[in-house]
């Protein structure tokens, strides 16, 4: 029976045969490249003709698995043969190796032992080498830090934003995104300097709701809705392990934001796990795209933090804290933004915004002052808090501040010279107790009218008349205080 009789017969019986290449040191290199849909892609050709696709490569617990399916054609005029379809192989398991070396070996006689090695070997490089290293001093000095909407969504960092159940978390992030999508800030107060695509991933809706709630967003501007620059994905698998379809998405659509809603279903529910916290933001690192992230917090949180892990904060380059205030039966809310974290910027002030809405046929955003509402202001900063109460109250002293706030007096002496330090408080009065004032320099653009309906009819404070005494910055003496902003210790105050 001679070996072509022999090959026609396996091949009716579905078995592929072929002369054996068992030493891996004559295997050819094979092709690498990525799917459309951002899959692994490895394809040897004739006369091999086997291509080998690994999907959803992620790091877990110090292992790296993928999904891989091989095919193989035997020639132009055969379909192609699935000899594997989509199994799960750890590519740090030499035991993993072997048993589909075994199985493959059963369907096609080839060296797949060494096929897999240098798979794995690709893999490793994809999932955990990063870039290559460089020296810091051989590198272009940087222009300025760049934003998608400054100065809340830094250009290729991670945000999170977050805050309580129903704070309008989600609707503020499409927002966000079609400002980004669009190039022009539905929000004001808020600055759009670089646009792009936006992909959105949804663990907790459907796209039924957020298309109404988009449509509802541009009839509040008078404009058409965007063709094609929003692109929507329901999703059920974490983060980490969907990451080469995500992958796929961000290369197929040239996404520059991605954003996550929310992050505790995008991390698999393990909001406390450090390691799946962790795995999170690796995953969503390696996309080298910008992230906005929404987030919840835990019921007592006075550390006013995302919920979880501390990872959760202390990995995000950027925190948003939202908090939202709203009266029942009516179409309007308001809501805060406090700049919670930002290790590539200062801390920004509060921003804050008042809804309206007409049952999703129409949303928009207005400027308004935060402090001007009484379940927003208690989320401020302390000199925050203490500017908007001097603004309603000339001239005060410390402790009549501190009365006003229901504060601790020594907080409030600490903010008060900190902030004549930064020029935001000027005090008056020749000697103890001195009154304080805002500076007429921080009047400028604070928002005054809580109800207007945008920036441009919200009008500054005017100046106020300063009073007799002393206001230059000296001390009681006349010497001259001094210029540093360094922090004043509340502890180590006299008084």
């Amino acid at each position: 029976m001679t070996d072509d009789l022999l090959n026609s017969m396996a091949l009716a019986a579905g078995l592929e045969t072929g002369d054996s290449t068992a030493d891996s040191s004559e295997l050819d290199e094979p092709t690498f490249d990525r799917t459309p849909a951002g899959h692994l892609s490895f394809s040897w050709g004739y006369p091999d003709n086997i291509q080998i696709i690994i999907e959803g490569l992620h790091q877990k617990n110090r292992e790296l698995w993928g999904e891989m399916t091989v095919l193989f054609q035997r020639n132009v005029d055969t379909r192609r043969r699935v000899l594997l379809n989509r199994k799960r192989i750890n590519f740090r398991s030499t035991s993993h190796a072997e048993s589909h070396d075994r199985y493959l070996r059963k369907r096609l006689d080839r060296d797949w032992r060494g096929r897999l090695e240098y798979i794995a070997e690709i893999c490793e490089n994809q999932n955990v080498s990063g870039t290559p290293a460089e020296w810091l001093d051989e590198r272009p000095l940087p222009g300025p830090i760049e934003f998608h909407l400054n100065p809340v969504l830094e250009a290729g960092e991670h945000t999170i934003l977050y805050g309580d159940g129903d704070s309008g978390k989600s609707t503020l992030a499409l927002a966000m995104a079609l400002s980004v999508a669009e190039g022009v800030a539905l929000l004001p107060g808020l600055k759009a300097e670089k646009s792009g695509r936006v992909l959105y991933l949804d663990w907790e809706t459907d796209p039924a709701v957020h298309a109404r709630r988009l449509r509802a967003m541009m009839h509040g501007t008078g404009k058409e809705v965007p063709t094609k620059h929003i692109r929507y994905k329901r999703m059920h698998a974490p983060f980490a392990d969907s990451i080469e379809e995500i992958r796929g998405e961000v290369v197929a659509h040239n996404i520059s934001l991605i954003v996550c809603d929310s992050a505790s279903m995008a991390s698999g529910g393990l909001i406390s796990d450090e390691v799946g916290v962790s795995a999170f933001f690796l995953a969503a690192r390696s996309l080298g795209t910008t992230v906005l992230s929404i987030a919840h917090v835990a019921k007592s949180n006075d550390s006013r933090k995302p919920m979880g892990s501390t990872y959760w904060f202390n990995q995000a380059r950027a925190c948003w804290e939202i908090t939202h205030d709203q009266t029942e039966n009516e179409s309007r809310y308001s809501i805060v933004l406090n700049h919670r974290k930002g290790n590539n910027q200062q801390r920004k002030r509060a921003i804050a915004f008042r809804v309206e809405f007409d049952d999703d046929h129409s949303i928009q955003y207005h400027v308004t002052d935060p402090a001007a509402h009484e379940a927003l202001n208690a989320t401020l900063s302390l000199p925050r808090r203490i500017e908007h109460w001097l603004l309603q109250n000339e001239w005060k002293t410390a402790a009549e501040v501190a009365e006003g706030l229901d504060t601790i007096p020594r907080k409030v002496n600490a903010a008060l010279l900190n902030g004549q330090r930064s020029g935001r408080f000027i005090r008056g009065g020749a000697k103890r107790p001195f009154i304080w004032a805002v500076a007429a320099d921080e009047l400028d653009g604070v928002t005054h009218n809580s109800t207007s309906n945008s920036t441009s009819n919200s009008e500054p404070l005017k100046t106020r008349d300063s009073p007799k005494g002393n206001l230059s910055k000296t001390d009681n003496s006349g010497t001259p205080l001094p210029t540093t902003t360094t922090n004043i210790d509340p502890e180590e105050l006299p008084w």
